[in-house]
């Protein structure tokens, strides 16, 4: 084969006599010139031959490569099984083996630390400013510290890509969605502060701030136009929740364009249906807490300023009604209804039907009633008011009837019963137990008169029930169940409230008490306000009895 020779021209000095001058001249000499080699029999026999047995030398290579690679596929796959095993390298093992061993040992540690910086990033890591990759480096930094078995590291490389992948796309959707709600947040902000300056001045919302609001936001937030959908109407639902139904018609509108209106999309008119409905209950709910408010303050002023008009009525019944004239003309009552409720009160007040006495008086009335020993000639004659008369009138004639159809029937009289011993042994006895006594510790007689009317309860009571008895002895019964419950009934502080705090006062009228307390002879607060609380209880008991 021909080889290439480089030559190249070149300069020399060629030197002459001294006194000749020092000159240059130019030497050819051969360049770029073939060279062929000359030819030797016995290297071409050799290359022939090497040519001939070539192919079956490259067939045999590859062969024995081929099962090499197999053999050391086994000792791999082997060092990886003896380490998922937890079995330990045994000497002399081959090289390949020793590799898969070390790869596997590699992948659990790689497991393992992917595991702690995964819990890490869920307890110590700020999702929403911290640096990823600082984190996740300094992390496997640590573990991987002091670790020069290559095997090893190729089977932890094997693992840890994927799992910081996983985290990282994690970590970034949970920034991304929070940029997505920081900006819609922003956005519904905007929203709300406008819409709401003209909800809060009565005035419709013009289209221009939709259109506006809706561009701005596609403009610089990309927002589309559904979403701005979704937004519009969570910024209305949360103002229209506070009773502004009227917020909704704004979606009604035709569109500046001439397209319908938001409320005209099929998906979304019956939301808005049900957020105005919703709305509108919202408004007639806080409408009616505020006229019971108002009604309420309004009521207090006006119980406040006849407190003492009341307690004037049982004493002094023409002061009290001047008084209230005077409070009527100087408008305490700014409703037709107002007047009409107070006007009835203090007529009733200043007419009350029935004293404790013609209370108590009625009860031994209805009693002979029921015994057969009151006719109705005692009845109109009692000192008792006329709807006392006109209601016991009425019960005389019911008892009467009865018994003449029991007579009609040939029955016994029901009335019977009460000729007995046992019928006068129970009676007695439960005007023994429940019998009034007077107390120094009752000064105004609250306890005495509470008692009383108790023990006349109780007798009509067992008058009544004892019609229905068919065996005399059976009445002692009766009168001792009855006795024991309104002596238990006493006990009660709801019902013995006045008797209660009756024990504790020593002054009889409000009167009294301001003068004392004017005068300093009532110091002590709480003796005062227990004063006040009996005073307003008597007050509720009397206005009862006016009903």
């Amino acid at each position: 084969m021909p080889r290439e020779v480089r030559t190249s021209i070149d300069t020399r000095q060629v030197l002459t006599p001294i006194s000749a001058p020092r000159v240059t001249q130019v030497v050819a000499q051969p360049t770029n010139q073939l060279v062929t080699p000359a030819v030797d029999p016995e290297l071409n026999g050799l290359i022939h031959g090497l040519a001939t047995i070539s192919p079956s030398l490259q067939q045999y290579a590859y062969a024995t490569r081929f099962e090499q690679a197999k053999d050391n596929e086994k000792q791999i796959a082997a060092g990886a099984a003896a380490k998922a095993q937890g079995k330990d390298i045994p000497p002399g093992s081959p090289e390949y083996f020793k590799h898969g061993y070390m790869v596997q040992a590699g992948q659990i540690g790689a497991e393992q630390a992917a595991n702690e910086f995964t819990n890490r990033i869920q307890t110590e890591f700020d999702w929403d400013t911290g640096d990823l990759n600082k984190f996740t480096k300094d992390h496997f930094s640590q573990d991987t510290k002091g670790i020069t078995d290559e095997s090893y590291l190729e089977g932890y490389n094997q693992v840890i890509p994927k799992r910081i992948e996983a985290v990282q796309a994690g970590v970034l959707k949970h920034r991304s969605e929070a940029l997505v709600a920081k900006t819609e947040a922003n956005a519904m902000v905007k929203l709300d502060r406008d819409m709401r300056a003209y909800v809060e001045n009565g005035e419709a919302i013009p289209d221009v701030v939709f259109d506006t609001h809706r561009k701005d936001l596609k403009d610089a937030f990309g927002i589309s136009g559904s979403r701005f959908n979704e937004l519009l109407f969570a910024s209305m639902k949360r103002i229209g929740d506070d009773g502004n139904y009227a917020i909704y018609e704004a979606l009604k509108k035709p569109k500046p364009d001439g397209t319908p209106g938001m409320y005209y999309i099929p998906a979304w008119k019956e939301k808005i249906d049900q957020a105005q409905i919703h709305s509108q209950n919202v408004y007639l709910q806080k409408r009616s807490q505020a006229d019971a408010s108002l009604k309420k303050e309004r009521e207090d002023k006006q119980d406040t300023a006849l407190y003492d008009v009341f307690l004037k009525m049982d004493t002094d019944p023409a002061s009290a009604r001047m008084e209230y004239s005077r409070l009527r003309s100087e408008g305490l009552f700014s409703r037709a209804s107002d007047l009409i409720n107070w006007d009835t009160k203090i007529n009733a007040a200043s007419k009350r039907e029935a004293s404790a006495e013609q209370q108590d008086h009625e009860v031994t009335l209805q009693q002979g009633i029921y015994t057969g020993k009151v006719r109705p000639q005692q009845i109109v004659q009692a000192d008792i008011t006329p709807a006392q008369k006109r209601s016991l009138m009425t019960e005389w004639r019911q008892v009467t009837n009865d018994a003449r159809q029991a007579a009609a029937a040939g029955q016994t009289a029901a009335n019977s019963i009460y000729r007995t011993q046992d019928f006068r042994s129970g009676e007695t006895y439960i005007e023994t137990v429940l019998r009034p006594q007077a107390s120094p510790l009752d000064p105004m007689g609250i306890g005495t008169e509470f008692a009383r009317q108790q023990m006349a309860t109780a007798r009509k009571e067992f008058t009544i029930r004892a019609r229905e008895i068919k065996k005399p002895h059976e009445l002692q019964e009766l009168a001792s169940e009855i006795a024991t419950r309104f002596l238990d009934r006493r006990k009660d502080p709801r019902v013995n409230q006045e008797v209660e705090m009756a024990g504790s006062l020593r002054y009889s009228t409000l009167e009294e008490l301001k003068a004392a307390s004017d005068a300093g002879l009532l110091t002590d607060p709480v003796e005062f306000e227990n004063h006040l609380r009996y005073f307003r209880a008597a007050q509720s008991r009397d206005s009862r009895k006016a009903r």
